[in-house]
């Protein structure tokens, strides 16, 4: 079951928070991209994008539970007291881990617990990704190119 990472609900550049269990894969799908980021004067033509965040929390308490949505890896932060120890780009041998229009499908297989960044909050409530959660076990061979590297 594919869920939206945006809720109507969400006017933020910050999606949903998810989280990547060992032994899961979490499939990302973006839709709506425009080609560009809406471009500010003398600003180089840039893709708009959705940026992946690696969040790291010290919880004082409960941990988050999961959303109403079915969906047990998407966390609600709601009523939960955390520490953010870290909020950090997710960076691959130089490059961002990042969706746009041109490269729209990517996997997580690394476990911890994400968000992500519109780098445009002009396309806030147009662009979404979905996400979906796969075993390991379910995904073929040749859909390794599409994991984040």
């Amino acid at each position: 079951m594919s869920v939206p990472l945006w809720s109507p609900e969400n006017t933020s550049v910050y999606s949903s928070v998810f989280s990547v269990a060992p032994g899961k894969v979490i499939v990302l799908w973006a839709a709506n991209f425009p080609r560009f980021k809406f471009q500010v004067e003398n600003e180089p033509r840039t893709p708009a994008r959705a940026c992946v965040r690696r969040l790291v929390h010290e919880f004082g308490g409960a941990l988050p539970v999961a959303k109403k949505s079915g969906c047990d890896w998407l966390l609600d932060f709601g009523n939960i007291r955390s520490e953010l120890a870290a909020d950090i780009d997710v960076v691959s041998n130089g490059c961002t881990w990042s969706l746009d229009k041109c490269d729209c499908v990517k996997a997580i297989g690394v476990p911890g617990v994400y968000q992500l960044e519109l780098n445009d909050s002009t396309i806030v409530g147009t662009a979404q990704v979905y996400a979906e959660q796969y075993d390991v076990a379910q995904l073929a061979p040749q859909v390794r190119d599409i994991f984040f590297q």
